[in-house]
């Protein structure tokens, strides 16, 4: 069993093996716990990205850019790092959709992530508890690519 912590507010449990479904068989399972108010559903791993794209459809289409800004001190306690590693966690299990990508500013002196609306739409949890803000899509050039689905791949 693969289980995923951090200081953020939920965490991620992933099982390889397999639990039983009330008799039915074995199925192997994923699960958000914590403050996540999440039902923990049994599915088959192809299952998973085409049940989070109909819970998100029926949400309604996002289509805002976010941006978020690590000061010094997250830098220095890895903080973007954790965010990186929770990002690929919630775009593995979405299925790995084509329109989600995390993005890093190329400033220097500047530590800003971009998560593009697909990226959005499967991290919105990550965005609110790390207080990203709304802001228009940046220009292509000013950033590079961190994680997610790679443009042009």
């Amino acid at each position: 069993m693969l289980l995923y912590r951090s200081s953020l507010p939920f965490q991620v449990e992933h099982n390889t093996r397999t639990r039983s479904a009330g008799g039915i068989g074995q199925r192997p399972f994923c699960r958000l716990t914590g403050n996540s108010r999440a039902a923990v559903h049994i599915l088959e791993p192809e299952q998973l990205g085409a049940v989070i794209r109909e819970v998100l459809q029926r949400k309604g289409t996002m289509n805002n850019w976010y941006r978020l800004t690590f000061g010094a001190d997250d830098i220095a306690a890895a903080k973007h790092q954790e965010m990186e590693g929770h990002f690929e966690r919630f775009f593995l299990a979405a299925g790995s959709p084509e329109d989600a990508t995390l993005f890093r500013g190329i400033e220097p002196g500047q530590t800003i992530y971009y998560f593009s609306p697909g990226a959005a739409r499967i991290a919105m949890k990550l965005i609110a508890h790390l207080s990203a803000v709304q802001c228009p899509a940046p220009p292509m050039s000013a950033v590079a690519f961190v994680a997610g689905h790679q443009p042009g791949r």
